[in-house]
């Protein structure tokens, strides 16, 4: 897991695929979550998988239960175009922002302040 502190409130991370094809983000995040209420995934080589959903849902809420009462939010960056349709579908593109770059997240965590 690579981790850079990158602006106030916010925290990048990338997301690491492990030998048996599995990115499990709770070994990986879970370290992260007091740092900072915002949360930058760089999913870049990662495939969403069934698994890799409920991880991202199971984390959100867990950084949620963390920083109550704001309101905080995971931003994904670099996820493929399967990844974006998926979550278009079922519609957790809503909590799970997909940003183009850095500056987009930025944007979306301006406005949930």
């Amino acid at each position: 897991m690579k981790y850079a502190h990158i602006a106030s409130g916010c925290t990048l991370l990338k997301v690491v695929q492990t030998s048996d094809n599995r990115a499990p983000l709770d070994e990986q995040v879970t370290p992260y979550l007091s740092k900072e209420p915002n949360i930058v995934l760089d999913m870049s080589g990662i495939q969403l998988s069934s698994i890799l959903i409920g991880e991202l849902v199971n984390l959100l809420s867990s950084l949620r239960s963390h920083w109550t009462p704001i309101k905080p939010k995971i931003a994904l960056l670099n996820l493929d175009e399967q990844g974006k349709r998926v979550l278009g579908t079922t519609k957790l593109d809503k909590e799970f922002p997909i940003c183009a770059d850095i500056s987009a997240a930025f944007e979306v965590f301006s406005a949930i302040k």
